[in-house]
């Protein structure tokens, strides 16, 4: 989403070929992009060599 947000801004502000009626879908009172990303569980040598030794 953070990509997308660059592109509008970039043709709103230079390029300038996105029209000003276009509602902005960011920022106040639209779309946040959040910063949180859980961490992944990641499985123990335990854990892996019991899932290879699986019949």
């Amino acid at each position: 989403m953070r990509n997308l947000r660059s592109i509008i801004n970039y043709f709103t502000h230079f390029v300038k070929i996105i029209p000003k009626e276009y509602e902005y879908p960011f920022g106040l009172g639209g779309f946040t992009i959040s910063s949180y990303f859980p961490s992944k569980p990641v499985l123990k040598e335990p854990e892996i060599q019991s899932v290879i030794d699986l019949k």
